[in-house]
């Protein structure tokens, strides 16, 4: 951190047109923005893992086949949505990824490289953006359903039977 440290300091008294000033901004930029594009696919992942793991223990092994079918049509419906929109160029596709991907290529600083994967990493963010809300929503609706009888919570103890015993977990 030093060395980043320094190299501020150099640059702090050269001119505003230097070219060490316009590198420095360049990769601040790059480093944010891929901070943030990074939050957000491990948000996604953790609220598809989240809301998988609701479906799956929310429902009888019977009733999960409907719910993937659901679950399948509501993602079809967004990405045919999603698709809509890059085509015609719509709201959501101005707003999100269009205004990110030609503020970074207007800017004339990022290389066609470094551009192509910002276009990748955007595609990925609007994918997720399509299945992360229609698992979450089934989730939601999963938490509402009546459990299946081995995962009933009497009290405070949540029983779970096995092959050969009942196991015991406290809730806190």
């Amino acid at each position: 951190m030093t060395g980043v440290t320094t190299a501020l300091e150099r640059i702090e008294h050269q001119s505003p047109n230097s070219q060490g000033i316009r590198v420095l901004e360049e990769a601040r930029g790059r480093y944010a923005w891929l901070a943030m594009a990074l939050l957000s696919l491990v948000a996604f992942v953790y609220g598809a893992v989240a809301g998988c793991q609701i479906i799956w223990h929310s429902h009888f092994r019977s009733r999960l086949p409907l719910i993937i079918s659901i679950g399948t049509a509501m993602i079809g419906i967004g990405l045919l949505g999603l698709v809509y929109q890059v085509q015609f160029e719509g709201a959501m596709y101005r707003l999100i990824f269009g205004f990110t991907f030609n503020t970074f290529s207007h800017s004339g600083i990022f290389d066609q490289q470094f551009l192509s994967n910002v276009k990748v990493i955007l595609l990925t963010l609007n994918i997720f953006a399509v299945i992360v809300p229609a698992i979450i929503v089934l989730a939601a609706s999963s938490a509402l359903a009546t459990p299946p009888p081995h995962r009933m919570m009497i009290g405070s103890t949540l029983w779970i039977p096995s092959r050969r015993k009942c196991i015991i977990y406290e809730t806190p």
